[in-house]
């Protein structure tokens, strides 16, 4: 920051639409980072890896790296286009959830179809959970927690429903 120098840089699996979600741990500030499903495959419908990414955000060093396969349509121009993979910003848990980062990813059964909400452990990018929607969604899931410290997280879908998860569940939601 003194210098505005560049320290380091971390070039994606593809492009990002999710604003970075910066956690200190242990004194370490870790870049959270998704990327959509959009410059793999030219025009045309294709399926891809939307990619998350834990980031030492003092040396740029990826601690751990994973993919969801998700669906995208790219048309002949922009006008067309509808793209898979991580739009929705993370969650960075807290209290009785604060060993988990949630990450929503859209278009996972198909062009249109399907979203799954996902957590992963922090320290080792595994999944600890998820979530499946049959419509899929570009809204970021939002954290909140009641007074004895219980977490729920909300999250819409393309259709207006509303869901509500209980992510201190370890198996599966749906």
């Amino acid at each position: 920051l003194n210098t505005l120098k560049m320290v380091w840089t971390k070039v994606l699996g593809d492009d990002s639409d999710v604003t970075p979600m910066i956690n200190e741990e242990n004194g370490i500030p870790y870049v959270y980072i998704g990327t959509e499903v959009d410059n793999q495959g030219g025009t045309g419908e294709y399926t891809g890896a939307a990619y998350i990414y834990k980031i030492n955000g003092i040396t740029g060093e990826t601690v751990w790296q994973t993919s969801e396969s998700c669906s995208t349509f790219n048309g002949e121009s922009s006008d067309s286009d509808q793209s898979g993979g991580c739009f929705g910003n993370p969650v960075m848990g807290k209290g009785k959830i604060s060993n988990l980062v949630i990450f929503s990813f859209s278009m996972t059964s198909g062009l249109a179809s399907g979203n799954k909400v996902v957590a992963y452990d922090k320290d080792l990018g595994t999944v600890v959970w998820e979530y499946n929607m049959n419509i899929y969604s570009y809204s970021s899931p939002v954290d909140f927690y009641d007074s004895e410290g219980h977490a729920y997280l909300i999250i819409c879908d393309s259709i207006g429903q509303i869901h509500m998860i209980d992510p201190e569940a370890t198996d599966d939601n749906d």
